[in-house]
């Protein structure tokens, strides 16, 4: 009988010591272990594989987060190993949390991490401008503009100027870059999800127009017998248009933007005006030339002095 009696003691005293340390045996199997979630931090790209650094056999894990906020997929089975979940959408700025469980115990948060997506850089994503469309005038310069489009999460955005196919722009790392010197250019824009090489619109140097030719047509007029007359000038180098005008309004007007030029006149008018042309171009415009035309009375006709 006492040996049976110290069969039966030893269990006992087993459990007291499990009482003693505050620890009865249901609650003792609903103990789970903490572990890690890894990425953290900035994703450059929308999904990731998230893993946990371990497991235990016998529980179950389910990924909870996104946005809205909810369960992931499925429950994963411990393996005693980490455990992945592969293909997470990622959302802007949201915590992806691990809740453990199995049968009999409540569901307890064992991992935890905070993740925030950001796209790739693509080449659609950096727009590069040039001042004045590219257009050099003598003695000018032009300012290029690189412009990155706004993605959440995407910061630290460097860049570096180029000649183009050659050498990089020594102190050229800003978003702007000024230059005096004609030609192609390129810009590398890196940022923390990717970089992209961007070429530059090239840069066009201007040549200002030269004077034209003289002002050609009649200059001496019987006004109510001629109302309208057409002046010419000999084109002038590098212009890209023409502006006409007339010295005094009130006698008549005048259009044109090509070399020549047509005049209404006022009937009204008596005396001198100058019909001016001058050759324009993004660079500036050419010296006016000019050509005085004389409106008499309609009574001072004379065919022997070139009047009409």
């Amino acid at each position: 009988m006492r040996k049976s009696s110290n069969k039966l003691f030893l269990p006992l005293v087993s459990f007291a010591a499990i009482l003693l340390l505050g620890v009865s045996p249901a609650r003792s199997q609903c103990v789970f272990a903490n572990y890690t979630l890894t990425p953290s931090g900035l994703i450059c790209g929308s999904t990731t594989t998230i893993t946990m650094s371990g497991s235990q056999s016998g529980v179950s894990y389910q990924l909870m987060g996104g946005s809205p906020s909810g369960d992931i997929g499925s429950p994963i089975a411990g393996t005693g190993s980490a455990i992945s979940w592969p293909n997470v959408s990622i959302a802007a700025g949201t915590t992806y949390l691990v809740e453990a469980s199995k049968s009999g115990c409540s569901g307890t948060v064992v991992a935890g991490t905070f993740l925030y997506g950001s796209t790739l850089l693509a080449t659609s994503d950096v727009t590069v401008t040039a001042s004045n469309n590219g257009i050099m005038c003598p003695g000018g310069s032009i300012t290029f503009t690189a412009t990155v489009a706004p993605a959440y999460g995407r910061a630290n955005i460097t860049y570096q100027w180029f000649y183009y196919d050659g050498p990089p722009i020594s102190g050229a790392t800003s978003s702007t870059f000024t230059t005096s010197t004609a030609g192609a250019y390129s810009v590398l824009v890196l940022c923390n999800c990717g970089y992209q090489m961007i070429q530059c619109p090239t840069i066009t140097a201007e040549s200002l127009p030269t004077a034209p030719g003289p002002v050609s047509g009649i200059d001496t007029i019987s006004n109510g017998a001629v109302t309208q007359s057409v002046y010419t000038i000999t084109p002038s180098a590098n212009a890209t248009g023409y502006a006409w005008s007339l010295s005094n309004a009130a006698a008549g007007s005048i259009t044109g933007e090509g070399t020549s030029a047509t005049v209404i006149w006022n009937t009204r008018f008596i005396g001198t005006v100058t019909v001016n042309a001058s050759g324009t171009a993004l660079c500036g415009n050419t010296p006016a030339a000019g050509l005085a035309v004389t409106l008499l009375p309609r009574t001072m006709v004379s065919n022997n002095h070139n009047i009409y």
